[in-house]
């Protein structure tokens, strides 16, 4: 499994697997400013889902 691109400041690497296309875990992801936008709508969806 690979790992997320996040860091703690342990630097300890974050041990979960990061989103598709991304060296980030989901909820390691900034969301887009545009909150209209589609990416906005799919991200909020996907940390939506990872933390239930």
């Amino acid at each position: 499994m690979k790992t997320c691109g996040y860091i703690f400041l342990n630097k300890e690497k974050y041990t979960y697997e990061f989103l598709k296309n991304s060296e980030f875990f989901i909820l390691h992801i900034d969301l887009p400013e545009d909150e209209s936008s589609e990416e906005f709508r799919e991200i909020k969806e996907l940390k939506r889902r990872t933390v239930q």
